[in-house]
């Protein structure tokens, strides 16, 4: 699994595979493409484009073990920037529960692939999550996490946790 960080005024092409993208928000994008032709503006667009080659390890995000995980399933990829941190969890039979703790902001998850059951302490019923579903989950809460598919069951999460 690679995990690159895109900087401001790159362009960026998405090339082959699954993806995931998780933006910053920000009021300065200029969109070239997916806007209506009357709101485009190629030509700023063009001016403010550095296109200054460099390797692609200059935009790879490491992982780590992230430190709120108590199974040891969850993974943490974290961009140069304050906002947000990417997390993937990663159960399967033989590893099928995770625990996250508390973060101090609101964290959102997406289903790659499987079904798992997420509870937290407010909510002891929860919800099941199948793949293409999405979840967001408010400060503050720990959450568990039970797997129920019987093959691998991946999610990716943004939290806020600075």
């Amino acid at each position: 699994m690679e995990r690159q960080f895109s900087i401001h005024n790159k362009p960026i092409a998405y090339l082959l595979g699954d993806i995931i993208e998780c933006m910053a928000a920000s009021d300065n994008v200029v969109n070239a493409v997916f806007v209506p032709p009357e709101d485009r503006d190629p030509r700023i667009f063009m001016e403010m484009l550095t296109y200054v080659p460099r390797p692609a390890e200059t935009f790879s995000i490491p992982s780590n073990s992230y430190k709120g995980s108590t199974c040891g399933r969850t993974t943490a990829y974290d961009p140069p920037l304050a906002e947000f941190t990417v997390l993937h969890t990663s159960l399967d039979p033989h590893y099928n529960e995770e625990q996250l703790e508390p973060a101090p902001g609101p964290t959102t998850g997406i289903m790659l692939e499987g079904e798992v059951h997420i509870t937290t302490a407010a909510d002891k019923e929860g919800i099941y999550l199948k793949a293409g579903g999405m979840i967001f989950v408010a400060a503050a809460q720990k959450f568990q996490l039970h797997a129920v598919a019987r093959g691998a069951t991946e999610i990716f999460w943004s939290t806020v946790i600075v």
